[in-house]
């Protein structure tokens, strides 16, 4: 015998409904024990969770405008408003696979990494690489490639 499909999802649904009824139903005195059989734990401290960062890390990237040493800070240029990203003693940044320091970082250069928000609500740099901006990828350039199914004279293989 075979049961229709829409029976089997209407008999999952009631089960589902039912014990998410009874899941939120008031619990009676019956089914608790007396408050004087509940074992009580030792006294433990209660258990804290550290505080959670308020931002998590996210990238960022764009055309260097200004870098200012003293204040420890670089100014991305913006479509509609420069960005400035702030530096601290964590903060690392390369050029080339090499660490360099802020002073390595010149205008003109393209910068990429992750930020993170300070309490201040500033945004800092956790890692950050400079270099030259990368080239766009074009439909063409993405056409010249060759297949890598088709052997050395273009044909596929089989």
């Amino acid at each position: 015998m075979k049961f229709p499909l829409s029976r089997f999802l209407t008999v999952g649904w009631a089960v589902v409904a039912l014990s998410v009824a009874r899941a939120q139903a008031p619990t009676t005195a019956s089914t608790n024990p007396p408050a004087a059989h509940v074992a009580k734990p030792a006294d433990k401290p209660a258990e804290t969770k550290p505080a959670k960062p308020a931002h998590a890390r996210y990238p960022f990237h764009g055309t260097v405008k200004s870098v200012d040493t003293k204040a420890m800070t670089v100014t991305l240029e913006g479509k509609e408003k420069d960005r400035l990203l702030r530096l601290n003693g964590e903060s690392r940044l390369a050029r080339d696979g090499k660490d360099i320091t802020l002073s390595g970082i010149s205008a003109g250069d393209y910068l990429h990494g992750t930020a993170v928000k300070n309490d201040r609500a500033e945004e800092v740099i956790v890692s950050a690489q400079s270099g030259p901006k990368p080239q766009p990828k074009t439909k063409a350039a993405a056409a010249a490639k060759p297949d890598a199914k088709a052997d050395s004279q273009g044909k596929p293989k089989l």
